[in-house]
């Protein structure tokens, strides 16, 4: 059985997934799907609910912009909310008995095996579903997990919502299950601390697996699945870097947009070698003892461009704390060869940050590349886990120094999304760059390269990366920001 792992998902999204899944399973093409996900806050109600459970009248949840569906399954009005893990189980019942209510007690023994992991007594309430806890003494029980599902044709959809680390105060625009007087309750209210959410999940799936006897591999939505494409561009543009015996960090980096890339007659060509002195843990390319820079190398590039007849070059490198300048004067020679050669390209450099050596910053700065690009990859809470020789602060001075230097260079910044950032960080990020003028920016899903590299946390919904795109754009005004699953630092920048 597959887990889908996404983050904050819309809750239209999410039906469709569901649909999408159902029909996958009752034709067969699949055993079924987990589909694990948070919503902003929205309100469902079931089949048997009723809309007097809804407490706030529609202009508060316009003003809090909580949406109302009416959807099809079990029991009353509910809530979802950030912080709160969601659960869409896709099983087909036919092959497990055809016992509805055996699987709707499955689903609370999960929750209940899960919560002694915290010291803490899940339990059933008859003739209602979902998990309960005890509250202090002469208080009612309070709810931690709510069950509403549907079946079709046998198939399962809807499912569970755990109370991880939600905001409790949004059950209050609502009877929640439609009872009047429900305290509902959350893992961290009860515990007085932040929950690892990324660590509940796993639990949630290990029990899961556990009591409903499956085996479960982590999938992909398919909008992460593609189609490899190639045309004559993509044999002219290997049997180039082949023939100037260049690298590119296309290859060595796995680029999931290499196919189109090349099609397309574009590569971001990689100097400096292929090892790499830094072992960040999202990168693909090798790290260890680097090889001494290739002085021929800035002339074959130019070269290359010049076959390839491009209108615009990325020129990146691997990290050289080996070197003494970092390699910044291999980059340097690098533009001056591409410039005669070609003297009306762009090119853009995407740098390491030398450490920080202003010297070395404003000598790229003094060859005049046309934008230079310098990725943060990822929030500042997670650079010890993910770039753990690398410095946030570093980095944005880096961009800050560039514009110093010479404000018209336009610069450039990156991350990925799915390693355990928050919205709220992200944003954070974004406003950081604005300060420090950065100009484009682009955002993409890490997708893990090997298994030596971390593992993605969650798929971000194409519908996420767009209000990044628009909020980067109409608020923040970035002059460009290219953010979509599959989008990277380089990718189609010859589009400016």
């Amino acid at each position: 059985m597959e887990v889908i792992n996404l983050g904050v998902t819309d809750y239209n999204k999410a039906l469709d997934l569901q649909r999408e899944y159902i029909q996958s399973v009752q034709s067969g093409r699949s055993f079924g799907r987990l589909i694990l996900l948070q919503h902003s806050p929205v309100i469902t109600i079931g089949r048997n609910g009723s809309k007097e459970n809804i407490l706030a009248s529609e202009k508060i949840l316009k003003e809090k912009n909580i949406e109302v569906f009416e959807v099809d399954r079990g029991g009353d009005v509910t809530l979802h909310c950030p912080g709160q893990l969601v659960g869409y189980p896709i099983i087909n019942l036919a092959m497990n008995g055809k016992d509805v209510h055996k699987y709707i007690r499955n689903l609370e023994e999960v929750f209940i095996k899960l919560l002694k992991d915290y010291n803490i007594t899940g339990k059933r309430i008859k003739g209602k579903t979902g998990v309960w806890v005890r509250a202090a003494s002469g208080k009612a029980d309070q709810k931690i997990v709510s069950i509403g599902i549907g079946v079709k044709h046998w198939v399962t959809f809807h499912g569970f919502a755990f109370n991880v680390n939600a905001d409790i105060s949004y059950f209050s625009l609502i009877n929640p299950c439609g009872m009047k007087n429900l305290e509902m309750v959350s893992l961290s209210k009860i515990l007085g601390r932040e929950i690892d959410f990324f660590e509940v999940r796993e639990q949630v799936v290990k029990y899961f697996a556990e009591i409903f006897g499956i085996k479960t591999i982590n999938g992909f939505p398919e909008w992460i699945k593609r189609k490899a494409t190639y045309n004559h561009n993509f044999k002219k543009v290997n049997s180039i870097i082949e023939e100037f015996k260049l690298n590119t960090v296309c290859e060595s980096a796995m680029c999931p947009n290499i196919n189109e890339c090349f099609s397309n007659g574009t590569a971001t060509f990689m100097i400096l070698g292929n090892i790499c002195t830094r072992s960040c843990k999202f990168c693909n390319i090798s790290h260890g003892t680097a090889l001494p820079p290739d002085k021929e190398e800035p002339e074959r590039i130019a070269s290359a461009v010049k076959k390839l007849n491009l209108k615009y070059v990325i020129i990146t490198s691997v990290t050289r704390d080996d070197l003494p300048d970092g390699g910044v004067e291999h980059f340097v020679n690098t533009i001056k060869k591409i410039r005669s050669l070609n003297p009306n390209i762009i090119i853009e450099v995407l740098i390491p940050d030398f450490k920080g050596n202003k010297e070395s910053i404003e000598s790229v700065v003094r060859a005049k590349p046309d934008v230079i690009s310098h990725n943060l990859e990822t929030v500042p809470r997670l650079y010890s886990e993910v770039r753990p020789l690398a410095s946030y602060s570093r980095s944005l001075e880096l961009l800050k120094t560039v514009k110093d230097f010479n404000n018209n260079i336009n610069t450039k910044s990156g991350i990925m999304l799915g390693l355990g950032e928050t919205k709220e960080e992200v944003l954070e990020l974004m406003k950081d760059l604005r300060k420090v003028n950065c100009d484009y920016f682009t955002i993409g899903q890490y997708l893990r390269p090997n298994k030596e590299c971390l593992p993605v946390k969650e798929f971000i919904p194409p519908s996420e990366f767009e209000k990044y795109k628009i909020i980067g754009l109409e608020i923040m005004n970035f002059k460009s920001v290219n953010s979509a699953p599959f989008v990277r630092s380089s990718y189609r920048s010859y589009n400016g």
